[in-house]
């Protein structure tokens, strides 16, 4: 059995667990010192990485690569190639049409407007119950734009294109199409590059014209698919 002498020996004694709380509690003060340091060195990490703008690289049409660092006035600017793409895409949404698709297109091409000229085509479309129309029409259109010019003023760019636009049955992908000229005049509105808008480009108006004769196409699209 163990005697009083023994047990004395192998207590610790108080000054034994002042010391040992201390040297917990200064090796607790020096872990939240690291952890306070590493916390100031991500914060200034962060806040460099936020005031120096991230890289742009961009691809020409050659495949060569071009690293701009100005991500601010990158985005700020309109190149030709956003004018062409935007262009592009909103007539092969807005005049190239698909009766299966139609409803897709037109809620791409609204997208694309400014939101005053959306609405005046969104009710225009349910006035002359458009889409239909279209989908009874059972065709396919496909644009093929020929001359683009564009010319800025302020805020608006004005666009000047000829094409054609090729109508055949839906169905019959080797059917000769019925080929028909084209013109349009667009004035689109700058605007600040967003995931839904990110050619920075907005459609404020557009005049399309057929045929020798510049026969006005109504702006239901009702002669485009006939």
């Amino acid at each position: 059995m163990e005697t009083e002498n023994d047990f004395r020996k192998t207590a610790a004694s108080p000054f034994e667990l002042l010391d040992t709380l201390n040297r917990q509690r200064h090796f607790a003060h020096l872990c939240l010192g690291i952890l306070f340091v590493i916390c100031c060195l991500l914060m200034a990490t962060v806040l460099y990485t936020a005031s120096k703008p991230p890289l742009v690289i961009r691809i020409d049409k050659l495949g060569n690569t071009q690293i701009v660092e100005n991500y601010g006035l990158e985005t700020a600017q309109i190149s030709e190639e956003d004018i062409k793409n935007f262009t592009q895409i909103f007539l092969e949404n807005y005049v190239g049409l698909r009766s299966d698709l139609v409803i897709a297109q037109f809620e791409k091409s609204l997208n694309m407007m400014t939101d005053d000229f959306a609405k005046y085509h969104l009710q225009s479309m349910k006035e002359n119950n458009t889409i239909k129309a279209i989908q009874a029409a059972n065709v396919r259109n496909d644009v093929v734009v020929s001359v683009l010019s564009s010319e800025a003023a302020g805020e608006l760019i004005y666009i000047n294109l000829a094409g054609t636009i090729q109508t055949r049955p839906l169905a019959e992908l080797n059917a000769v199409p019925q080929a028909k000229k084209v013109k349009a005049d667009l004035v689109l509105l700058k605007t600040r590059r967003t995931p839904k808008h990110p050619f920075g480009l907005l459609l404020k108006d557009i005049k399309l014209s057929i045929n020798k004769d510049s026969e006005e196409i109504n702006n239901n699209m009702h002669e485009v698919v006939e």
